[in-house]
């Protein structure tokens, strides 16, 4: 890791806290290098946990979308089912009356 890469990993918390701390050579406001490698530790496991954190919730999605596209589609093809067979309900039960109509005609 080159000097300008770890530079640039310093974050301002850090920088706060060096302003704070001394280093081995008892310099104040300069952060240690073991301080500095520690921290950036640190921040990296954080980052990870959080990177981790995120794949798992798109994971999560992605692998709900499926199920919630079919759940939709199987709702809506049940309720276009029940309505076809509201409809011929509907329908036998014109044809019921028709018939008892007709069967009425041919016994008068």
């Amino acid at each position: 890791m080159t000097k300008r890469k770890v530079e640039e990993e310093v974050t301002v918390t850090d920088m706060k806290k060096a302003r704070n701390t001394t280093d081995s050579t008892c310099h104040p406001g300069h952060m240690g290098q073991i301080d500095l490698i520690g921290n950036l530790l640190k921040n990296m496991e954080n980052r990870q946990a959080m990177r981790s954190e995120e794949m798992e919730d798109r994971v999560f999605m992605m692998s709900n979308t499926p199920l919630n596209y079919i759940t939709k589609r199987l709702t809506d093809t049940e309720k276009s089912l029940k309505g076809r067979m509201e409809e011929l309900e509907a329908g036998i039960d014109g044809m019921e009356e028709e018939s008892s109509s007709l069967k009425s005609q041919i016994m008068a």
